[in-house]
């Protein structure tokens, strides 16, 4: 059986051990950190009319595997009624700017 003074030993170095581990984590982290505030990127430079096309092809496609219930898929898939199908494919639509 441990000794009183054996368990004070093994508290204290597990003690030390995470206090040191705590501060080295901290310093690492705000060393890591860019102080420098960034420019917001303006990502409609990136929509070529090419681009709005697909996106309007691919948001048409989708629309027409809509279900009656508002979900997708089929029983074949089991996507059928999943709500986080569902929920992916309406993220699709409001990203694009329709409503609901």
């Amino acid at each position: 059986m441990a000794s009183r003074r054996e368990f004070m030993k093994t508290v204290s170095t597990v003690l030390l051990a995470t206090t040191v581990g705590i501060a080295v984590f901290g310093l690492a982290t705000s060393l890591a950190q860019d102080e420098t505030p960034r420019q917001p990127i303006d990502s409609r430079e990136f929509v070529t009319p090419e681009t709005q096309d697909g996106v309007n092809r691919g948001l048409e496609w989708l629309a027409s595997r809509q279900l009656e219930d508002g979900s997708f898929g089929t029983v074949i898939q089991n996507y059928r009624g999943n709500p986080g199908v569902a929920g992916l494919c309406g993220m699709a639509f409001l990203a694009s700017g329709s409503t609901p």
